[in-house]
């Protein structure tokens, strides 16, 4: 399973400030790389051409676009589904393989 890390929209870091930065939370995959990051969150969006990326969510937020916690549960629910080491018994009671 992908790693997907809470983040935000950096903004344009004209005065260093970051007073524009988003204040939506993205799942966005995360990177092992130096450098900024401008892959797309689950839910499509990317930052802008005049954004220095995704920085990490304020306080460890948790994750509040509703697109990418929608998309974050089906993600759950077919790793869970198709052998992610869980299988579901008859009852719905989830059991290790």
């Amino acid at each position: 399973m992908s790693a997907y890390v809470p983040m935000v929209k950096g903004g344009r870091c004209w005065n260093g400030a970051h007073r524009d930065a988003g204040k939506v939370v993205h799942a966005v995959h995360e990177v092992d790389y130096a450098g900024d990051n401008f892959e797309k969150a689950l839910c499509g969006t990317a930052p802008g051409p005049r954004s220095y990326g995704w920085t990490y969510a304020p306080n460890e937020l948790d994750v509040n676009c509703p697109k990418c916690v929608k998309k974050m549960e089906a993600l759950r629910a077919s790793y869970l589904q198709e052998g992610g080491g869980m299988r579901e018994k008859n009852n719905g009671v989830l059991q290790s393989v």
